[in-house]
């Protein structure tokens, strides 16, 4: 998995899968029309970084996850499937029959804190 956003998508940029797009480019319509393109291009198209918005000195991204290999390589698996088979794991578990199997739940169980949503503090505009 990634740290933050910036790792992943320095990530993307090491397998070529992000384009940078560093002219001033307008958040009104031109962004979603460029990757409206992108991502209706084979594969899904690359991620787009638009490094200077116009009228902006946040920069923006888009695509992140239109294709199958981003979406994998986001979630740390090789197929999806492996996301679903966890999903089916953790929501349709098999009864305890034994204190063994009670113990072997452990990890199941602390999956599942980990998926609980967690309040930050103090973190938000950390790195701008």
């Amino acid at each position: 998995m990634y740290r933050d956003l910036n790792e992943f998508i320095s990530a993307l940029e090491s397998r070529e899968w992000l384009r940078r797009v560093a002219d001033p480019i307008s958040p009104n319509l031109e962004i979603s029309a460029l990757t409206d393109l992108a991502s209706k291009s084979p594969g899904g198209g690359p991620a787009l970084l638009f490094e200077k918005p116009r009228g902006h000195s946040i920069p923006v991204v888009t695509n992140l996850f239109g294709s199958y290999e981003r979406m994998c390589l986001a979630l740390g698996v090789e197929s999806l499937d492996e996301i679903a088979n966890e999903i089916t794991k953790l929501t349709e578990p098999k009864p305890p029959t034994s204190v063994v199997d009670v113990i072997k739940m452990a990890p199941m169980v602390s999956r599942l804190a980990d998926l609980m949503p967690k309040t930050v503090r103090g973190q938000c505009g950390k790195n701008w």
